[in-house]
């Protein structure tokens, strides 16, 4: 499997420095499902097929507390933190470790989720630009609000065992 270069990605000025970076290309569709956090948020992307621009998102959770609103001052190439508007009350998470993650896709390629800790976090179908996420509050650029027949009707095949708190 090829190693997607997070500096590749098309459509940012200048990609902040990743803190945490995941990805896995689907062997099918060749499109590429990566999770990326960097000093302010988390985000999951997937990228159009082989290309590095990508082609629908969803905010993941924020690494520090957020503003009401988006701050006027903030640096131009950074990426501030989600706002309040946007960002549910869970969505802060700090110290996260890449063992903690896993990215699945589905049988077909048409979606890609996260997972933090074995739990499904964001959720991300070909053809939607915005994607699925326990993050977001209200739908808007951010993404949309988390969806259990979304997210079943792609994966339904991942069942929790509740013993081992493990997915399969």
């Amino acid at each position: 499997m090829n190693k997607f270069d997070p500096f590749q990605l098309k459509g940012a000025e200048e990609p902040s420095t990743p803190t945490l970076f995941l990805s896995v290309q689907h062997p099918m569709t060749r499109c590429w499902a990566i999770f990326e956090e960097n000093s302010s948020t988390a985000f999951f992307y997937l990228t159009e097929q082989e290309i590095p621009t990508p082609v629908s998102h969803c905010f993941v959770h924020n690494r520090r507390i957020s503003d009401e609103e988006f701050p006027d001052n903030w640096e131009i190439g950074s990426s501030p933190p989600v706002p309040v508007k946007y960002a549910n009350d869970t969505a802060l998470r700090q110290n996260l470790t890449e063992d903690q993650i896993r990215i699945e896709w589905s049988a077909t390629g048409d979606a890609a989720v996260a997972f933090i800790d074995n739990v499904p976090i964001a959720l991300l179908i070909l053809g939607e630009a915005h994607g699925y996420s326990r993050g977001v509050r209200a739908a808007g650029p951010y993404g949309n609000p988390w969806s259990d027949e979304a997210y079943s009707k792609r994966f339904g095949n991942l069942i929790r065992n509740r013993k081992s708190s493990s997915w399969h």
